[in-house]
């Protein structure tokens, strides 16, 4: 039986950490962040806002603003393996015509870079 040795990289791999790692994820929370507070003045995110403050979910009108809000934040975030969770979120929520998760999105970039 051969013995597993921990070498106190982390507890997933034995692969050493990677010294540029900590630089791309600042730099793909600023590119998150930027492209959220572009968006976050936009007419259609206002319109989706106002819409789900009345309640109106999943129909032509929210699915289409879905479609345009998350068409520009995709293609303002770099596809990176980094951003990968949040592009894939963002494709979610506009595939399913989820304007509250849009919002919640949006907000969240707009303020940390991050969904985490």
């Amino acid at each position: 039986m051969r013995m597993q040795v921990f070498t106190g990289y982390d507890h997933f791999s034995n692969k050493p950490p990677d010294p540029t790692a900590d630089r791309q994820v600042k730099s793909t929370k600023s590119v998150c962040k930027a492209a959220a507070k572009a968006e976050s003045g936009s007419p259609e995110l206002e319109r989706l806002a106002v819409l789900e403050a009345q309640g109106v979910r999943f129909n032509a009108e929210v699915g289409e603003l879905c479609d345009m809000v998350a068409s520009r934040l995709l293609a303002g975030i770099s596809n990176t393996m980094n951003a990968s969770m949040i592009r894939g979120l963002i494709a979610h929520a506009a595939h399913t015509s989820d304007g509250g998760e849009i919002l919640r999105i949006v907000k969240e970039l707009a303020k940390k870079g991050t969904l985490q």
